[in-house]
């Protein structure tokens, strides 16, 4: 899964090398924190909104800024899944402690406008685990790829500083999954979170 993000940075270390000295990239780092939903499944039949509720993800970020409406780069994420009612009160009634995150990372492309606006585009590597402490299976990892389509609108508060809000979607499909060993999903779906979210940047 870090080959993604490797590519990513690889691809804008060639093309900032290939900008003329007075036109050489920025770096950019940013944070982004938000709230996500899900929509979609983790296999035919199988809601993934029957096991995740919600989810509070926070993303770091890491890019070149070619020029002042391209940033070419890595993102790399972790979120604090909240199970759903129907997972928690099973949970509950089995005394148990049921938790779940998602890690995402990959490469991600920006088009940006000076004056505010902005989108995105990213691909990605998604690895969903849950756990019951005390359930028949304790740890379950669901791991696939997935694509986001984001945008939001940046203020500029201080030289090098954009912060503002932003909106991602995201689809993708799990083709693994891990309990002890690999096993390959048979009967695949599409799956994804809609996230609502503020973001800081900072170029150096």
């Amino acid at each position: 899964m870090r080959r993604l993000a490797a590519l990513a940075a690889l691809l804008a270390a060639l093309l900032a090398a290939s900008l003329p000295p007075a036109a050489r990239a920025e770096t950019v780092v940013g944070l982004r924190a938000g709230w996500a939903v899900p929509w979609g499944e983790l296999a035919k039949s199988s809601a993934l909104s029957d096991s995740i509720a919600s989810m509070v993800p926070i993303t770091i970020d890491l890019g070149l800024a070619l020029g002042p409406s391209l940033v070419a780069g890595a993102y790399a994420g972790y979120g604090v899944a909240h199970p759903s009612r129907i997972w928690r009160e099973g949970c509950d009634v089995a005394s148990a402690r049921c938790t779940a995150g998602d890690l995402r990372i990959g490469a991600r492309l920006e088009l940006r406008s000076p004056s505010g606006p902005w989108g995105a585009l990213a691909l990605g590597y998604e690895e969903l685990r849950t756990r019951d402490a005390d359930g028949w299976v304790t740890e379950l990892t669901f791991k696939g790829y997935d694509g986001t389509l984001e945008g939001g609108f940046d203020l500029r508060p201080a030289e090098g500083l954009r912060i503002g809000p932003f909106l991602g979607a995201t689809v993708g499909h799990f083709s693994t999954v891990t309990s002890g060993s690999d096993r390959v999903l048979a009967d695949r779906a599409l799956h994804g979170w809609l996230q609502v979210g503020l973001r800081a940047e900072l170029s150096l």
